[in-house]
């Protein structure tokens, strides 16, 4: 397997980065390049100024450090990851590691914005973990193909496949994210909750971005991470309540509340009665 680039435009006024960087609105979806990416050498790619289009990678193989909000993720086989136009992307293949592999493509349209956010992808930028999905490899490989056919339907074409690209990796990764047990945040959150808990740790944990981690905390659970925290605190504190003498005050701060009159107002918010009168009661 080597690397492969193909353009659909050829703006001269440009090189390097910057080639084929055009934001368009005369179709719904246009391709402007595509391509893959194989290397055995560590490389960074630190782009300040970002595009005018939208770039997808997928990863074949290897791993790929990219820079997010959230601090650096490392990107596996099956990932795939979506930057925004005028986005100052950032990744980078460490010498020491397998050599990397991954499929490119730039697009723009009138209608790109729209259709990432009726499949779901419209968080960006954004890595989205799942498993490797040989479906949308061969989407790739069918826009290498129209590139090298003389046909005069070949926007169009790309702009079908693309399509269809970006469908197949919105149902990869909502199968997988359906299937997510959330397992390693949860035992996280059950071990910790009379700590300070930050929502980066949790979605670290899980492989997701804060706002996508909380999406699906709260699609599982019900409630979201704050709340679930809340509610296992209140737990502690009702039992201690009711089967110690201890303090208010020093129940409190076993919990993770140091504030006595915070934790008292949010336990009667939540539970309907102070905690001296749940105490009251259950004595």
């Amino acid at each position: 397997m080597r690397s492969v680039s193909y353009y659909s435009f050829n703006d001269k006024r440009k090189n390097g980065l910057g080639n084929c960087s055009i934001s368009l609105d005369s179709s719904p979806l246009i391709v402007n390049c595509a391509g893959r990416l194989v290397s055995s050498k560590a490389f960074i790619t630190n782009n300040t100024e970002g595009r005018l289009d939208y770039y997808l990678m997928y990863i074949l193989s290897g791993e790929l450090v990219v820079r997010l909000q959230e601090g650096e993720i490392t990107a596996t086989s099956g990932d795939s990851i979506i930057f925004p136009p005028s986005f100052n992307y950032y990744y980078k293949h460490l010498a020491n590691k397998e050599p990397i592999s991954y499929l490119w493509v730039h697009f723009t349209g009138s209608a790109a914005k729209q259709y990432l956010c009726d499949l779901g992808l419209d968080e960006l930028p954004a890595i989205r973990h799942s498993k490797s999905n040989a479906l949308a490899e061969l989407h790739f490989e069918r826009m290498f193909e129209i590139y090298s056919e003389d046909d005069s339907l070949r926007p169009h074409a790309l702009s079908a496949v693309l399509l269809e690209t970006l469908v197949e990796l919105a149902r990869s990764w909502k199968s997988d994210n359906n299937e997510k047990s959330l397992s390693r945040s949860l035992a996280y959150i059950n071990n910790r909750y009379t700590e300070k808990i930050k929502l980066c740790d949790l979605a670290a944990l899980e492989s997701l971005s804060p706002s996508r981690y909380h999406v699906v905390f709260k699609e599982k659970m019900g409630i979201p991470p704050s709340e679930y925290i809340i509610e296992l605190r209140l737990r502690h504190a009702s039992g201690l309540l009711s089967s110690t003498d201890m303090p208010i005050g020093e129940i409190s701060g076993l919990v993770g509340y140091d504030d006595q009159r915070f934790f008292c107002r949010i336990f009667k918010k939540k539970l309907g009665m102070s905690p001296s009168k749940y105490r009251g009661i259950q004595k």
